[in-house]
């Protein structure tokens, strides 16, 4: 299922009002994790391979990209892209 710009800025809408309710202590490191996964949604990588017309398979040279905005170190496209 080809995902749309419209479907990850909805996403990023629903993620942002979870992390506002996210206050005790105990839920800081889950609120930490949400904050990331909205800064990648948010980020130009995420959006240049979404594309214009939804989601694009990431290029082999994007992968590494991807994991370092992920704050998951370089991706090995190999393993993702089954090369």
């Amino acid at each position: 299922i080809p995902v749309r710009t419209w479907d990850t800025q909805r996403a990023v809408a629903i993620l942002a009002r979870y992390q506002g309710v996210l206050q005790s202590p105990a839920e800081q490191p889950l609120r930490a994790s949400v904050e990331k996964v909205v800064r990648v949604f948010q980020s130009e990588l995420f959006q240049a391979l979404l594309g214009k017309g939804g989601w694009q398979r990431p290029s082999a040279q994007a992968m590494p990209l991807l994991g370092v905005t992920l704050g998951i170190g370089p991706l090995k496209p190999e393993l993702l892209l089954g090369g």
